[in-house]
């Protein structure tokens, strides 16, 4: 599974045990790349380096539109190599822009789930997408900048104040970062890009008729599905039962593609009889996987290191998903597709019955609000779960189009009431005509660690005499001296 970690400033030692923190993610180098002339040092598996440019990347996560990129800026390149078209379309947005200006313009012509660091010019640029499934995490010491794919390898150093790349952002490293008369603080730059939706998209009322907006959800949504799984064969799919994810399978269904689905949950669960029944009807393979306070008590210590935090609401989507995954990669896939945002979207938690019943149409902000937050929410939780166990993580619903739509279509047709037991309705429809079962599609929401029965578990049984303290402590001690 990719990664980036990197050292710049006066210790790049250090990158020898950011690359040992992150072993599990099999980097595929023998050594980190090193340009000591430059005090940087970095290492990931996707690597560019021009030597007559002194330009390197390196870059973690997928870029969707490689075609399309190819055509309109008559790009020549011999392979789907991500590093390659972006620093492609870098040198050229460079012939006419500074180096930022450049990156700003390449990164509203990328469709993706990214993270990257540009070295050029003797600067040092941090990118990460608007969306942000994939983290990038940085911090300071020494008149040292680190920076890495996970908390851990910055925590593995002695860095205990990490910061998050903010989606949408880039950061840029100043030169005089080894200047130790200047405040470290001030060494370097972040510069906003993009946000994931347009103002002018978030929708109160639309002179659009339901049936249209019906019809534009349905076909970002399967376009949004198809061109993550584009040149895959092979597909696992986080399977709950419920509509986010039955509909999501039953596009890749369509695609012809070889499908197993994964489901998690105590005996007896909700999760557990929706999912069997559902993968019956649609005549697919389903793994299920029954969990019990042993089992949870087996995989704790593992979510907790992947996820890097005590947060129970966190640990008890991330079981099911972190046990599901390893099922996945024991079984030889190497990408998995959830439904994750689909509740965000189209008010499918039971608490915007709340903000409905308090701000009626304005409650998209609400729904917005929380599709910005998703990335330490939700997506690097999720994201970090599925590195762990090698596993590559789609989430058609967080794509970018899709985000959009969703943010224009009213709120009057995802919730009805401020008593409304079901909500998501246009969802619902478009998966009642995709063919989704109406057993499935009318399916009432139940979240992840209520549905498969974890929450329970962690909350009697196992949370009360497990002593968090020590073991995030013990994750956090610096494993260098």
């Amino acid at each position: 599974m990719n990664a980036i970690v990197g050292v710049y400033g006066k210790n790049i030692h250090y990158i020898d045990y950011l690359f040992k923190s992150l072993e599990h993610r099999n980097l595929n180098q023998d050594k980190p790349f090193f340009l000591e002339d430059y005090n940087l040092a970095l290492s990931s598996n996707l690597i560019n380096y021009i030597k007559e440019f002194n330009q390197c990347l390196f870059f973690y996560g997928d870029i969707y539109n490689f075609d399309s990129l190819k055509k309109n800026f008559k790009l020549t390149l011999n392979t789907d190599n991500p590093n390659e078209i972006i620093l492609q379309l870098y040198d050229h947005y460079l012939k006419y822009n500074n180096s930022i200006n450049a990156i700003k313009k390449m990164m509203l012509q990328l469709d993706g789930d990214y993270s990257f660091v540009l070295w050029d010019d003797n600067r040092l640029i941090l990118v990460r997408d608007s969306v942000g499934l994939k983290p990038i995490y940085y911090g300071f010491t020494d008149n040292t900048f680190v920076f890495a794919s996970e908390r851990k390898a910055l925590w593995h150093i002695g860095i205990n104040d990490t910061k998050t790349l903010t989606p949408g952002h880039i950061l840029v490293i100043n030169e005089n970062i080894l200047d130790e008369s200047i405040n470290i603080e001030n060494s370097y730059d972040l510069i906003f890009v993009e946000e994931i939706c347009d103002d002018n998209h978030i929708c109160y009322n639309t002179h659009y008729s339901y049936n249209e907006l019906k019809k534009h959800l349905k076909t970002n949504l399967i376009t949004a599905t198809k061109k993550r799984i584009k040149n895959v064969d092979d597909v696992a799919i986080i399977f709950s039962g419920g509509v986010d994810s039955t509909l999501i399978t039953k596009i890749i269904q369509n695609e012809n593609k070889n499908i197993k689905l994964y489901n998690v949950g105590t005996k007896n669960s909700n999760d557990l009889k929706f999912a069997k029944k559902a993968a019956e009807e649609l005549n697919l393979d389903l793994y299920q996987i029954i969990i019990d306070k042993n089992i949870i008590e087996e995989n704790l210590e593992e979510v907790l290191t992947a996820i890097e935090e005590f947060n129970v609401m966190k640990i008890g989507v991330a079981m099911p998903l972190h046990i599901a995954s390893k099922m996945v990669h024991q079984d030889g896939f190497k990408i998995a597709v959830s439904g994750q945002g689909a509740d965000e979207l189209f008010g499918g938690y039971n608490k915007y019955l709340k903000n409905y019943s308090q701000l009626g149409p304005k409650t998209q902000n609400i729904l917005y609000h929380d599709i910005k937050n998703s990335f330490h929410v939700n997506l690097e939780r999720d994201e970090t779960i599925a590195a762990f166990n090698d596993i590559n993580l789609k989430a058609p619903f967080m794509d970018k189009t899709m985000i959009n739509t969703a943010m224009e279509i009213p709120i009057k047709y995802k919730i009805k009431s401020d008593n409304d037991k079901l909500r998501k309705h246009i969802l619902r429809d478009v998966a009642l005509d995709l063919d989704v079962p109406e057993f499935i599609a009318l399916r009432p929401k139940k979240a992840a660690q209520y549905g498969s029965g974890v929450h329970k578990l962690l909350m009697k049984k196992i949370l009360p005499t497990f002593n968090e303290i020590e073991f995030m402590n013990n994750l956090q001690k610096p494993i260098y001296g």
